[in-house]
């Protein structure tokens, strides 16, 4: 049943349209299916594409959950809402742990849609949900205690395993083996036909000129600055008296200047160039990455890592004094590596040190992260898988590829593996089958759960081919003591230890589920700004 509710007509508002029972939610449901559906089908190394239109460009072959559901929408505002939600569950698990959206989507779909025909069945919503929440606590308690920490043997297979690629599996395990640490592994697009892994040593901002007329290499734009003096500047730099002091001690001292400051614009950026036309000063200039407080400790760890100290516009300083020193920098349209820099090594370890105390306490995966790029810069060493292909699409599938896996690989030196295949789910389904003493609707609602868990590893094996009989049979052995062998779907061989999944990516996963599928399970009405067309039973 739907009806338009209105406010008050002196106040310019817009109509809402309610759609009441279980209607309102199957609909939203039929939407998450459709989406799901699409993202199911590229889900394992067997998976296949999704081709997608693009407006004024050319079309795109996608195989990852988020390009795929990103800006997709129905004209149905009730389908639309569920695609709207199933964009919000890959968001929050890729927050999580950046990877894991095919897998949070398989989920939630089959929960979701076992819910939604309970409810039709006259189920109680709030037990369904409390018996849903109660199987996916057991389960998320289950993977954790059965992760183990990577052992260095294993780098390679979990590369393969995550990756799903023949060609990425070996770029990533010899950038993570050329990296002081996995938080010093990033992935960048390549022009080149070929991909590759290139070792930068010194440190890296993710950053590059502030205008394209300081390139000396105006083909590749980018400069490379011999034994550079390196000003850091914690404020804007807009006025030509920021910059003029700077230009002549350096000119006096012979040699080349690069610039890091919050900000270059006005009077200060046209001196720059000025300069750059008139040749007396080799120099480029470089915007701090960050921002706010982040951005101030990078520009203190370069200080550090330099021998400079952070200017202050209010400060007196002694240029002689405040400017850092390095063998060389190289700065391109969108990076910076500073080679050698000429920093005091217990400064440096300092940092280190305060960058260690910090990740004993941080609050979010975005601030981890960065401490850990930020150590890794202190380390001066950064391993770069630069991705090359064909095509612009060719390269930007890879690179979300590329990036996922990244990001799974290092969840998965964080917070230990389990077995692949989603055999690591089929283990919790039948372990907490055992212990759980639900009943009625409750137990209906871990159903929901236990049945949703199989459901990764049958996709797997259907998109690999396999049949119905076949796939009974993988289920079956997975559910029961096997010496911790998985299939392989790409060979038909049961091998142990060789193909393995993060723990924080399953776990992640599941737990954004299970807790948007209780959620949405208990909604009675649904509101919406478009009309709703009643649909004929």
């Amino acid at each position: 049943m739907a009806g338009t509710v209105t406010s008050d007509t002196t106040l310019p508002t817009t109509p809402r349209h309610v759609t009441f029972g279980t209607g309102g939610l199957a609909r939203i449901a039929e939407g998450i299916a459709i989406l799901a559906r699409a993202v199911r089908l590229t889900y394992g190394p067997r998976g296949r594409n999704v081709l997608l239109e693009r407006p004024f460009d050319a079309p795109v072959a996608a195989g990852n959950a988020e390009r795929i559901c990103r800006g997709f929408a129905f004209d149905d505002p009730l389908k639309d809402l569920g695609a709207r939600l199933l964009q919000e569950v890959l968001l929050r698990t890729k927050r999580a742990t950046g990877d894991g959206g095919t897998v949070a989507t398989i989920l939630f779909d089959a929960m979701l849609q076992g819910g939604v025909r309970r409810l039709a069945g006259g189920a109680d919503p709030r037990a369904l949900a409390r018996g849903l929440e109660t199987a996916a606590a057991a389960a998320l308690r289950h993977l954790e205690m059965r992760s183990r920490p990577v052992r260095p043997t294993q780098l390679r297979g979990l590369a393969r395993s995550i990756a799903g690629e023949a060609t990425l599996a070996p770029l990533i395990t010899q950038a993570l083996e050329a990296a002081p640490s996995a938080a010093a592994v990033i992935v960048e697009p390549s022009r080149r036909l070929t991909s590759e892994v290139v070792v930068e040593a010194g440190f890296r901002l993710p950053r590059g000129l502030a205008s394209p007329a300081m390139a000396s290499d105006t083909l590749q734009l980018r400069t490379r600055l011999a034994r550079p003096f390196i000003l850091i500047a914690a404020y804007p730099l807009s006025a030509a008296t920021d910059v003029v002091p700077v230009l002549h001690h350096v000119c006096s001292r012979g040699g080349s200047l690069l610039i890091v400051a919050e900000g270059i614009e006005g009077p200060a950026l046209a001196t720059l160039v000025a300069n750059k036309v008139q040749r007396k000063v080799e120099a480029a200039a470089v915007c701090a990455p960050g921002h706010g407080g982040e951005r101030r400790q990078i520009m203190e760890d370069l200080a550090a890592a330099t021998g400079g100290t952070v200017v202050k516009r209010d400060a007196a300083s002694d240029l002689s004094s405040s400017l850092g020193r390095a063998e060389a920098a190289v700065v391109s349209k969108a990076s910076t590596v500073i080679e050698g820099p000429c920093g005091d090594a217990a400064r440096i370890r300092g940092r280190l040190f305060q960058i260690e105390a910090a990740m004993q306490r941080f609050t979010s995966e975005a601030e981890r992260e960065s401490l850990e790029r930020r150590g890794a810069n202190l380390l001066g060493r950064t391993a770069v898988i630069r991705i090359g292909g064909a095509s612009d699409p060719a390269i930007g599938e890879m690179l979300h590829k590329a990036e996922n896996a990244t990001q799974a690989i290092k969840a998965a030196l964080r917070g230990g593996v389990l077995p692949g295949g989603g055999g690591a789910y089929i283990e919790a389904a039948a372990d907490i089958a055992r212990r759980l003493t639900l009943y009625e609707d409750e137990r209906a609602g871990a159903d929901l759960v236990l049945t949703a868990l199989a459901v990764p590893c049958q996709q797997l094996l259907g998109n690999a081919g396999l049949d119905e009989v076949a796939g009974r049979s993988v289920l079956s052995r997975y559910a029961a003591p096997r010496g911790g062998k998985i299939f392989d779907v790409e060979t038909g061989a049961w091998r142990a230890n060789a193909i393995l999944d993060s723990a924080l990516v399953l776990r992640s996963a599941l737990h954004v589920a299970a807790s948007t599928a209780a959620l949405l399970l208990t909604a009675a009405v649904v509101v919406t700004s478009a009309p709703v067309q009643e649909t004929m039973h």
